[in-house]
């Protein structure tokens, strides 16, 4: 599988999934976050592949990797809101199967306040956030 129709493949099925549930920022792509609504920031990262057959042809390969899902919400309501969003998250993603990628279950870490800084400028943004980080692993296997 190649790294556009992965990244492609898990953007758009967390898109579609997450409806209008709060506005997603995807990497890359210039975003402004809301004044005072939660949104989240979708990335995908691949990591190790390794050769998991025996023999010489055909080959299976298995890739590792893990989504990350930043979810922020308006700071001073407590830890309620982002760790409620980031249950969601991990609904979205428990036990799913799409176009051959495996994903389990997830972990939550809340990171607490945070500034977020504007992708494509670099400025820091003057608003500041309540964080937790989605971490969800996911395989998938590709013979050649």
């Amino acid at each position: 599988m190649s790294h556009v129709t992965l990244n492609t493949t898990i953007e758009s099925t967390f898109a579609t999934a997450w409806g209008s549930t709060t506005t997603v920022a995807f990497d890359n792509v210039p975003f402004t976050p809301p004044t005072s609504a939660s949104w989240v920031k979708i990335t995908v990262r691949e990591g190790d592949s390794e050769k998991i057959t025996l023999g010489s042809s055909p080959q299976r390969r298995r890739t590792v990797g893990t989504v990350f899902i930043d979810v922020f919400t308006v700071v001073g309501q407590g830890s309620k809101p982002v760790r409620a969003l980031a249950d969601s998250v991990k609904t979205v993603f428990r036990d799913l199967r799409v176009s051959g990628i495996q994903f389990f279950e997830g972990d939550v870490m809340v990171q607490g306040e945070r500034y977020y800084t504007n992708s494509g400028t670099g400025v820091p943004a003057t608003s500041q956030w309540y964080q937790a980080t989605v971490a969800l692993p996911f395989k998938y296997d590709v013979v050649v």
